[in-house]
């Protein structure tokens, strides 16, 4: 049996706790996957994997009501007025908790998306208690990024200011 000492002694050498500091201009980066598995095709899940400043990839699933969601953006885009309830609505169905507490922080965000996930309009979902009353898109910096299986592995670059 282990029997802790009743006083430490600190000795030459010692370490106190490290304070980490996040470098300043960081994008986070958030994958968002809406393709089902192989072999489950029913699953309409959304798979979240925030792909942190630490060393470790914090992974969520969240189920969603995929035919309720493609209902909201399907009336959204059929007007050309902007509608804040339906953003405020979809930012309560597409996001999952823990992303809805980060939400006022600001942070530059990069969305790697499928082509499932890539159809939802995350950039203008707005958080109902964030205050300003804003889509995501207008508070921070947030770029898409398309995650392909079928690619050309070498692009051809242009070497001038033309396109042929």
């Amino acid at each position: 049996m282990f029997v802790p000492p009743t006083r430490l002694d600190v000795r030459r050498g010692a370490r106190s706790q490290l304070i980490f500091k996040e470098p300043e201009g960081w994008w986070q980066r958030l994958q968002i996957k809406g393709s089902p598995p192989e072999g489950d095709p029913q699953d309409c899940a959304l798979r979240y994997v925030a792909l942190t400043r630490r060393a470790r990839a914090e992974s969520r699933l969240v189920a969603t009501q995929r035919a309720l969601v493609d209902n909201f953006v399907a009336r959204t885009i059929r007007s050309t007025r902007s509608d804040p309830e339906m953003h405020r609505t979809l930012f309560e169905l597409l996001l999952p908790n823990a992303l809805k507490e980060q939400s006022p922080n600001r942070d530059n965000l990069v969305l790697i998306l499928d082509e499932e996930a890539a159809r939802y309009p995350w950039e203008m979902l707005e958080n109902r208690l964030d205050g300003n009353g804003t889509p995501w898109a207008l508070n921070r910096g947030l770029l898409r990024q398309i995650e392909l299986k079928d690619f050309r592995e070498t692009p051809v670059r242009s070497l001038s200011r033309k396109v042929w």
